[in-house]
């Protein structure tokens, strides 16, 4: 499983957990520092309800058993400095589905999401998976420029609405095969 093999590759070094009311306290500060994400993909601040509602959001036609939700912590610690949102087997049983990638904005800009990213692709290859889909949203030229240095190639387009407002989402993806 994908995420019993992140646990392990990141077990020196970092605590991962799934992220629960238990902990929402803890993680919702690394969303809460990313203001230029939030303010290009909804009109209002992120909440403590916004993240208890993405823990369980899903996909059409999976089940929370394919959903990983978590949290990275600083090792014996509980300051969290990553969010990561995966969903296995969506929209094909092929595919590693990743809802985002959030460092607490302090850390950003040091090679630690592109780090993660290519660890779970990697993982991803080894658990016989063959790419890795996720979407961006136009107005987030900051993590659309990021997906395309890491590998994704926009796969299609479509509209989304948020808050009473359409924005552009770009559908990405990264093959991968396990050369990492």
């Amino acid at each position: 499983m994908l995420l019993d093999d992140l646990k392990q590759k990141y077990a020196n070094k970092y605590t991962i957990s799934p992220v629960s009311g238990e902990n929402i306290d803890l993680v919702f500060p690394v969303l809460e520092s990313n203001k230029y994400f939030y303010s290009r993909t909804q009109d209002h601040p992120v909440t403590k309800e916004d993240l208890a509602s993405d823990i369980d959001a899903l996909p059409p036609n999976t089940t929370l058993s394919q959903k990983h939700f978590i949290a990275f912590f600083e090792k014996d610690s509980t300051d969290c400095f990553a969010v990561l949102d995966i969903v296995e087997g969506y929209p094909d049983s092929k595919t590693v589905y990743l809802g985002f990638v959030m460092l607490e904005s302090s850390i950003q800009n040091k090679g630690l999401g592109g780090s993660i990213t290519n660890t779970l692709c990697a993982l991803a290859a080894q658990n016989g998976f063959s790419r890795i889909e996720l979407g961006c949203f136009e107005e987030n030229e900051i993590g659309y420029k990021f997906w395309l240095r890491m590998g994704f190639s926009v796969i299609r387009t479509s509209e989304r609405e948020v808050d009473g407002k359409s924005y552009r989402l770009f559908s990405m993806e990264k093959r991968i095969d396990g050369s990492f």
